[in-house]
């Protein structure tokens, strides 16, 4: 019913589930250890779980009932043992963020020491940490954002009193603000890009003007690119972002996303539904899927070309959520749309369109009483 696999790489077990009715077909999650013997215990768990309909792999994350495994004494656990349990609950996320996590709290047990009781762990500790870190002081942020996950996290489980990371301070960095273009602008890069393309001089990217257009329009990372047509119901009006064996999304859960009238004839232009080779939305010569760093290059290329060199797969997301913002969609639900996890990630395009509400506001204020 599932496998125990090793990574080759990192030398982490993972625990693969099949089932032939599910997208995808398989669905592998991390047991967050090297150890055999402690990944062979968690497989057995999980299994056991899946079979009795108590946990279910591809929505889940792994079931609580396997930290106290992992930590020998559950009220003094170590923060070698700790930072085990944690990475086990966050399994089920998109790669990136799990070796992101991974990466942050090695770090900081390396300097701390494994065998160190949580309990103990304290601002001045975090402090030196990060202070021993050559990096700049928004590196230092972000690896203080990491880290407080963790400690609230063991918090939570009552193996620390308090998060010690709200006492930790760090030089003042500059708020950043997303970016955001004009649908003008955005238009011009796809404009430039499939004349380019259609004149024979790169066709091999003609997935990139319409990879432009779908980005403003759906507020896609850039991942989206493993968009699959099984996954796109234009007689419905929506997509899913979907995690498959190629991509898991950024929270590890799936949503759905409607689709605007401009958003559905670009996907009509692309075939309609009709399955590539591949079943790939947005496919490059031959039929193969487009590389992300080849993605990433080639928008690049066409928007310096066209004149917009701020925009980026990354920056047609934060155009697509502003917009929202900007006319009046609520913020829960442009949160839902953006598959953002945190609202306050959202809250940020409030300020980016100030302008705009500061306008309603007025208005509202002037009219009649």
């Amino acid at each position: 019913m599932a496998g125990l696999h090793k990574d080759k790489r990192t030398g982490i077990y993972t625990v693969q589930f099949y089932d032939a009715d599910r997208s995808p077909k398989r669905k592998q999650v991390s047991t967050g250890t090297r150890d055999f013997r402690t990944a062979r215990r968690l497989h057995r768990r999980w299994e056991a779980a899946y079979a009795e309909g108590r946990y279910d792999p591809w929505t889940d994350p792994p079931p609580e009932a396997t930290e106290a495994r992992l930590v020998r004494t559950v009220t003094t656990p170590t923060l070698a043992e700790a930072r085990d349990a944690f990475l086990l609950s966050r399994s089920h996320l998109a790669s990136n963020t799990r070796l992101n996590y991974e990466r942050v709290t090695r770090w900081y047990v390396e300097h701390a020491g494994g065998d160190r009781p949580i309990a103990t762990v304290n601002s001045d500790s975090v402090t030196t940490w990060l202070n021993t870190r050559d990096v700049r002081p928004v590196s230092k942020a972000n690896y203080l954002r990491h880290l407080r996950a963790f400690v609230r996290f063991c918090v939570e489980r009552g193996w620390a009193a308090s998060d010690v990371t709200d006492d930790v301070g760090l030089e003042r960095v500059p708020r950043q603000f997303p970016k955001a273009l004009r649908p003008d602008q955005v238009e011009a890069v796809a404009a430039y890009a499939e004349r380019h393309c259609r004149d024979g001089e790169e066709r091999s990217a003609a997935w990139a003007a319409q990879f432009v257009r779908l980005g403003a329009e759906t507020a896609m990372r850039r991942n989206g690119l493993h968009l699959r047509w099984d996954h796109v119901d234009l007689e419905r009006g929506h997509l899913t972002v979907a995690c498959t064996d190629a991509f898991t999304s950024k929270s590890g859960a799936e949503r759905r996303i409607p689709l605007s009238s401009r958003a559905a004839s670009v996907l009509d232009d692309l075939g309609g539904g009709r399955s590539s080779p591949s079943g790939l939305v947005l496919v490059a010569g031959r039929g193969r899927g487009v590389h992300p760093g080849t993605c990433s290059k080639t928008v690049k290329r066409f928007a310096v070309a066209a004149g917009v060199p701020d925009l980026t797969p990354h920056v047609l997301r934060h155009s697509s959520v502003t917009w929202l913002i900007e006319r009046g969609v609520p913020v829960p639900v442009v949160q839902r749309f953006a598959g953002h996890a945190d609202v306050a990630t959202t809250m940020l395009y409030c300020s980016v369109a100030d302008d705009v509400a500061g306008d309603r506001i007025r208005s509202a204020l002037d009219g009649p009483g």
